[in-house]
């Protein structure tokens, strides 16, 4: 159906950073609406704070902490996750000594309490980190 399409189509452009987060291709100009998956869900919210009610309150803590101090903590940790929890290939991707990436990796952890190594919770803050970014759009 041609209305249907159009709107699909019209939800894909509003939603193309978020997309290429989740396909993992900075340069992807085609993309599938369905591929959206749950996040279809939140498409329906217009307001940036009730988008924001979703995400997980250690990511609200570090969001509000790199916001004081100009950090890169929630940069830092969506690299770490990008890059399967290799603290090696998350420096390269950043750009920093993989000290200055444990520095920041042990800052997260004690300004969120976030627990690496709770895969429900990591789940939870990768898509904490998605709803963050269709927050930006709002």
């Amino acid at each position: 159906d041609l209305k249907k399409s159009f709107k699909d189509s019209k939800k894909i452009i509003d939603y193309m950073d978020m997309i290429r987060y989740l396909y993992g291709d900075k340069n992807i100009s085609v993309a599938d609406f369905s591929k959206l998956g749950f996040f279809q869900i939140f498409e329906k919210i217009k307001s940036r704070d009730e988008l924001m009610e979703y995400v997980p309150e250690s990511l609200v803590k570090l969001y509000r902490h790199d916001k004081e101090h100009d950090g890169e903590l929630i940069e830092t940790l969506q690299a770490y996750l990008d890059c399967d929890k290799s603290a090696n290939k998350a420096a390269e991707k950043l750009y920093v000594n993989y000290r200055t990436l444990s520095s920041r990796l042990k800052k997260i952890k004690d300004i969120s309490g976030i627990d690496f190594k709770n895969s429900a919770e990591m789940l939870a803050v990768r898509n904490g980190i998605v709803l963050f970014k269709m927050a930006e759009t709002l």
